[in-house]
C-alpha cells in the first residue's frame, strides 16, 4: 500500500508532537520551586504548582498550599530561637533532642489547635543537619474552610534554632499527600555552622613544660 509523501510527513510531525508534548508534561510534573531564606539561612524545595499564602504565625517563615479537589494540602516552616543547649559539645545533640524535643514538646505545641489529638511521636528524626523528632496529629482547623484536618510535623533543633516543619490536609484525603509531604520535608536544609569533629574540650596547658627561646643574653631570652 502506497501513502503520499505529506502523509508520511504529517505522521511523523504528529508522533514528534506528541512525543514532545509528554516530554513537556512529564518535566512540569517534576519541576519544583526552591525557596532560600536569607535571615535563616533555611532553604527548601517543592513542587512549582505550589504557591505561597500568608502566614498564620509570628514565627512562620513560609506557608505554602498546593492545589487540590478539597484537600486543602498546606505545609509551613516556623522557627524559634532556642539558646538553651549552645554551650554543650555536639555530642550531646542527640540526648538534648531527647529531653527538649520529644512528646512533651509536641503536647504543647498541638495545644495551638483546636480538638487536636497527638498521635504517635518519633524520636532521632532528621531534619536538615539538626537533630529532631517527628510527630502525627489531627485537629480542626482555624484558617481557612473549618474542617477536620490530619497532619504530620518535624522539629529540628540546630545550634541556636529550632525548625518546625508540618503539613497538614483534610482528614480523609490525608494519605493521597503523606509521600509529598516527606519529599518537601527531605529537601530542607540549614547553612552548615557546626563542624563534625568534637568541640568543647579544654586542654590543661597551664601543666606543660615551659618553653623558652634564647636570645644572645640571658636578659633577653624569652620564657612562656
Amino acid at each position: 500500500m502506497l501513502i503520499s509523501f505529506r502523509s508520511f510527513l504529517t505522521a511523523i510531525t504528529v508522533l514528534v508532537l506528541g512525543v514532545s508534548g509528554a516530554h513537556v508534561s512529564s518535566a512540569r510534573a517534576d519541576a519544583v520551586f526552591h525557596w532560600h531564606d536569607a535571615h535563616t539561612k533555611l532553604s527548601v524545595a517543592y513542587p512549582d504548582t505550589w504557591r505561597m499564602v500568608h502566614d498564620q504565625k509570628p514565627d512562620d517563615i513560609l506557608t505554602i498550599m498546593a492545589p487540590s479537589d478539597g484537600a486543602f494540602p498546606m505545609c509551613r516552616v516556623r522557627v524559634r530561637e532556642d539558646r538553651r543547649s549552645v554551650i554543650y559539645p555536639q555530642r550531646y545533640s542527640t540526648n538534648i533532642q531527647h529531653v527538649n524535643y520529644s512528646r512533651d514538646f509536641w503536647e504543647g505545641y498541638v495545644g495551638e489547635f483546636a480538638a487536636a489529638n497527638l498521635g504517635e511521636v518519633g524520636d532521632d528524626a532528621a531534619l536538615g543537619r539538626g537533630f529532631g523528632s517527628y510527630a502525627n496529629m489531627s485537629f480542626i482547623s482555624d484558617s481557612g474552610p473549618r474542617m477536620q484536618r490530619r497532619g504530620i510535623a518535624f522539629v529540628s533543633l540546630y545550634r541556636d534554632n529550632a525548625y518546625i516543619f508540618e503539613c497538614s490536609a483534610q482528614a480523609s484525603l490525608y494519605e493521597q499527600w503523606h509521600d509529598e509531604f516527606l519529599r518537601i520535608a527531605s529537601s530542607i536544609n540549614f547553612r552548615k555552622e557546626i563542624h563534625e569533629l568534637p568541640g568543647g574540650h579544654y586542654r590543661h596547658f597551664v601543666a606543660d613544660p615551659m618553653i623558652v627561646s634564647r636570645g644572645p643574653t640571658p636578659a633577653e631570652s624569652v620564657y612562656y
